[in-house]
């Protein structure tokens, strides 16, 4: 009995210390719930707008006030936090940063609000032009800094002159002085923005003068001059025309002198191809540069009568014949006086046959070559013709039978043509062709006959 009374109270002991514990993990506190984490949010950013390095102060709720943890970003581009507190950040704008949103997370956790900050160009800065001074459509080299790379994103005016712009970079811009303009500040802007800083381009002031109507075109001159009307800057020290078959002619061509300063003068052109428009202007050099008057233009054509390479100009080309050329001048020229008046086409009596046959304008050579080519002869007409040497011309011959109506229908404006019949180059079989100058008939006759020979060539 005493073992059972000493067992049952350690039991009854030991069950209390379960118990109590049992009760004391049952009556212990709830774990606790889970905890959302708070939102930061942006209410404004100051400026909205503004270059890359612009300070922007971004004012709202829950920011950290340790500056490590709150990221900005501008359109995706990490910007530094410089200071912060629960309701203010400080930062600026990265220098890659584009327009774009502004977003703000605080510790992971991205503000819902974002506002746009727009990035903006920097203004242009000129540190020099170069040259400093010239005449209209002289080429300027600006250099600097923010200037586009995109052409017609830079406007520059000199003196309130827009001008061309022919080539940029982002440091170089390069521009043509306008006509008309005058000494002042150069102003550059990009994108709206103008530089301030606006050298000055002193314009010197060229002669101003126009140019003459060409007059008195003769074959291969002609006449032209111009008028001074002011000396610019500076004295004319010469003055004349220049003249090419290239439109907007310079000195570098042919040019004349005719004196100096201010006033009218008149210049001879010299040394014209016909059938070739010319481009001519007048011109006037001082010490300040060399300038142009407007230009004109002429054409050097021959004339029917006149003198020229040897001869005179019976007959000039037209549409259709053969030798025309569009464009070009060309035609026959007959030899001032007759070669012979009594002379035969062929010496010998038994009329040889030379393949002569060409009638057409032009075939008066292929007939002469062929004639002085054959045997037989001799053949005093186109002998006549063949040796003839005027001036440094030699290349004469027996004209054909259309090249010698030619001369017919011309025979008033070239003077000094009998007006008997005249041989042509042009045979048929025994006989060759002949022309009445006074009716005009043509006909064939025996190669023996005596009659005119009168040589032509072609220009």
């Amino acid at each position: 009995m005493k073992f059972a009374s000493s067992f049952y109270p350690s039991r009854i002991a030991g069950v209390a210390i379960i118990t109590v514990l049992i009760i004391s993990l049952s009556c212990g506190s709830d774990p606790e719930p889970n905890v959302l984490p708070v939102l930061p949010e942006v209410n404004a950013i100051a400026p909205t707008s503004g270059e890359n390095n612009t300070p922007v102060v971004i004012t709202g709720t829950n920011f950290s006030a340790v500056p490590s943890e709150n990221k900005v970003t501008f359109n995706g581009v990490e910007a530094i936090v410089t200071a912060a507190t629960a309701t203010q950040l400080n930062t600026t704008v990265p220098p890659s940063a584009t327009t774009g949103a502004v977003v703000v997370k605080v510790q992971n956790t991205t503000a819902a609000n974002q506002f746009v900050f727009t990035v903006e160009s920097p203004a242009p800065q000129v540190n020099q032009i170069a040259p400093a001074f010239g005449v209209p459509n002289t080429s300027v080299v600006i250099t600097g800094i923010n200037f586009s790379t995109v052409t017609t994103e830079n406007n520059v005016s000199f003196n309130g002159k827009e001008a061309a712009v022919t080539a940029a970079t982002a440091t170089q811009i390069t521009a043509v002085v306008p006509l008309l303009s005058s000494t002042g500040p150069v102003v550059v802007s990009v994108k709206g923005k103008t530089a301030a800083n606006q050298p000055v381009f002193t314009v010197l002031a060229v002669p101003v003068l126009t140019t003459s109507a060409v007059t008195d075109i003769v074959l291969t001159t002609a006449t032209c001059g111009g008028n001074i009307t002011s000396e610019g800057g500076s004295a004319v020290t010469a003055r004349g025309i220049c003249w090419s078959t290239a439109p907007l002619p310079t000195i570098a061509n042919s040019k004349t002198t005719n004196g100096s300063g201010l006033g009218a003068f008149t210049s001879s052109i010299t040394g014209l191809t016909l059938g070739i428009t010319y481009y001519v202007r007048a011109y006037a050099t001082s010490s300040i540069g060399t300038a142009y008057g407007d230009q004109v233009t002429f054409k050097s054509l021959p004339i029917l009568g006149q003198t020229y390479q040897g001869g005179i100009i019976a007959y000039i080309f037209q549409l259709g014949d053969p030798g025309y050329i569009e464009g070009e001048s060309h035609g026959l020229i007959v030899a001032s006086d007759d070669q012979g008046s009594a002379s035969s086409w062929s010496g010998n009596p038994v009329n040889t046959i030379t393949g002569a046959t060409g009638t057409a304008l032009g075939t008066g050579k292929t007939n002469t070559l062929s004639i002085m080519g054959s045997m037989g002869g001799p053949y005093h007409a186109a002998k006549a013709c063949f040796d003839l040497v005027s001036g440094i011309y030699e290349d004469w011959n027996l004209p054909s039978k259309d090249e010698l109506n030619k001369l017919y229908a011309g025979r008033a404006v070239i003077g000094n043509m009998s007006a008997g019949y005249y041989w042509s180059s042009t045979e048929s079989t025994t006989t060759a062709w002949i022309q009445n100058f006074s009716t005009g008939v043509q006909s064939t006759y025996a190669k023996g006959g005596s009659f005119y020979v009168r040589a032509v060539r072609y220009f």
